[in-house]
């Protein structure tokens, strides 16, 4: 049996005052319709708040980003089969390659955008 896709969309305040809530619902919804095997993660902001929100796909080891998304691109990205880390104007390529992240050494916020921020 196939693991579900991970979709990584962003709950944190930045992020939800950009939709984002309605954008993991709309994916969810799509999903479904289109029988798509997903699992959605809800998972804190890297930071970068100009591309808010910031939905990563996982694609074996890598996260692939697309930002900022809207409601409206949501279709669009299953359109472009971004669940593959397809090509698509808000793809961004592999998360962490990203230059206000590459060069960055956390240690407070290390796992900042990496995990659930509710989970302790």
């Amino acid at each position: 049996m196939k693991n579900p896709v991970k979709i990584y969309v962003p709950q944190d305040t930045a992020a939800m005052s950009m939709g984002s809530n309605e954008i993991a619902k709309k994916i969810n919804v799509l999903a479904k319709k289109q029988k798509k095997d997903i699992e959605i993660i809800r998972n804190g902001s890297w930071g970068m708040s100009w591309l808010e929100p910031l939905i990563e796909v996982q694609i074996g080891k890598k996260r692939i980003a697309y930002g900022p998304v809207t409601e409206d691109d949501v279709q669009n990205l299953f359109d472009s089969n971004f669940l593959n880390g397809s090509k698509h104007p808000l793809h961004l390529g592999e998360t962490k390659n990203k230059p206000y992240l590459k060069n960055q050494q956390r240690w407070t916020f290390r796992k900042c955008g990496l995990i659930i921020p509710l989970c302790i």
